[in-house]
Order: C-alpha cells, then structure tokens, then sequence
C-alpha cells in the first residue's frame, strides 16, 4: 500500500508554509528545524548500506514511507550510475538518484504490505514521537553529502576491514555528529523536512532515532566481520580488559565469547 500523489498534491506540500505565512503572518517560523545535518563517522565507507538500511528502517513505522509522487522528470536509469572495475570487481556509483530517499509522512498511518514486511520496526520511542508530531503530513528529504557537495563517487560495499587495528566499538562509532564542519571531507546527511502543520521538531527526532538504530547495526555488523578476518598481529585478547571483554560480548551475541 501506498500513496500516490499528483503534482497538484506537491504543490500544495510545498508551498503550504509559505501561504500560510501570508495568512497568518504572526505564526512563529520554524525553518530553523527544517534541515538537519549529521556527520557520518569515519568508518561509514559504504554509505548507500546505511541508508538502504535507514530506508527499511524507517518505511517500516507505518508511519513513513517512500514518496511516490507524479513528476515531469525523467528516470536515470541505475545501469547508467554504476561503474564496475574489472579488475578488482570494485562497484562505484555515481551519485544517488533523489527520490530513492525521499519519504512521506502521514499522521493517519498505514498498514505493513505483507509482501515486503511483515513486522513493523516502530519502536515505542518512534510512537511517542508519531504522537507529538500531530496531524497532517509532511516530506523528508534525505541527501548525502560529501564534504559541501552532493556526493558524486559512492563505493559500495567497501568497510568489510575497518576495525583491523583496533577491535573495540567506541561511542564515536555509533554516534552522528551535529557540529558539522563543512569543508571536511566526509560523509554527511542532509535531512530536510517539507512541512505542512506537523511538529518538525519530533519529525526530525524520530529520522535521529531511525538513523542511531541502523548505525548501529551497520556497525556492529561490519564490526564482526572484522573480528572474522582478524589477523595475528591485533590484538584482540591480551589487551582487552575484563570489562571490555564483556561489552564486546554483549554488542556481538552471535559470536563465540572472548573468554
């Protein structure tokens, strides 16, 4: 299930606080809520996984999902944004086409397609904030930054070997920065929320949360595959404390524990 909306819709999505404005001119503005940016930390070298990742997550609420909507735009076709090498097997792509991470909320809901998902990931947090966003509905842009710009060349599938030399998972791992530094070379996100008579603040809290909840998945699985291909020069056992010994354990359950 899915709501398909016509240009005439996205107009008024649109344009809906700016008319407003001119109606009732006293409401406060809160533009200040609109765009959120987050700096992915270092070891995101595969940010396309997130967000894929992000996009399950978050369509999963009933709440969110994926915009569909009519649009004079022609489709880029996703065999013309891809380069493999053949040498190395590596795949890069080419920027990520807009509407693959554009979503729509609505505060009515709507059921799970059986087809797709049969469990929704809304999380009792992600409750209490389609509570406190209220009536109506919104759109929420989501774009990848690198460095000032729209990231141009995305390697996909890289960071299988990002912990070699250091098999602890910090705060930092699992943590989006908001003091964005614009001329650093890394990876961002970009959230924009197009809002008609929503609680931007709680819409953006719960893309925080969504966002947390896959970066740590993201990390804790790239974070075990490290620990398989662990080499003999890391240490892994005789450095570690007891105490981490047993955070490790409790973030990696599916491995055997280190004893």
């Amino acid at each position: 299930p899915q709501y398909n909306l016509l240009s005439t819709d996205m107009s008024f999505i649109n344009n809906f606080s700016r008319r407003l404005k001119e109606i009732e001119p006293e409401i406060e503005s809160v533009d200040s809520n609109c765009v959120k940016t987050y700096e992915l930390p270092s070891h995101v070298e595969d940010p396309l996984t997130l967000l894929l990742m992000f996009r399950q997550n978050i369509c999963g609420s009933t709440f969110i999902q994926l915009l569909h909507y009519e649009s004079d735009e022609v489709d880029v076709q996703s065999s013309d944004m891809i380069e493999v090498n053949t040498e190395d097997g590596d795949i890069v792509l080419n920027g990520l086409p807009g509407n693959e991470f554009c979503f729509f909320f609505n505060s009515l809901g709507l059921g799970l397609d059986p087809a797709a998902q049969h469990v929704t990931t809304l999380t009792n947090q992600g409750r209490i904030y389609s509570r406190q966003a209220g009536s109506g509905i919104a759109v929420i842009q989501v774009s990848l930054l690198h460095g000032s710009n729209l990231a141009s060349r995305i390697c996909v599938g890289k960071g299988d070997k990002m912990l070699d030399t250091n098999l602890r998972v910090s705060k930092e791992y699992i943590s989006l920065n908001p003091n964005v530094d614009e001329s650093k070379e890394a990876y961002k996100l970009l959230i924009k929320v197009t809002n008609t008579t929503v609680d931007i603040e709680a819409i953006q809290k719960w893309v925080y949360l969504s966002l947390c909840q896959v970066l740590a998945a993201y990390t804790i699985e790239h974070h075990r595959e490290s620990c398989l291909h662990a080499t003999s020069t890391v240490p892994v056992l005789s450095s570690l404390a007891k105490g981490d010994r047993n955070a490790l354990n409790q973030l990696m359950p599916g491995l055997p524990p280190l004893e």
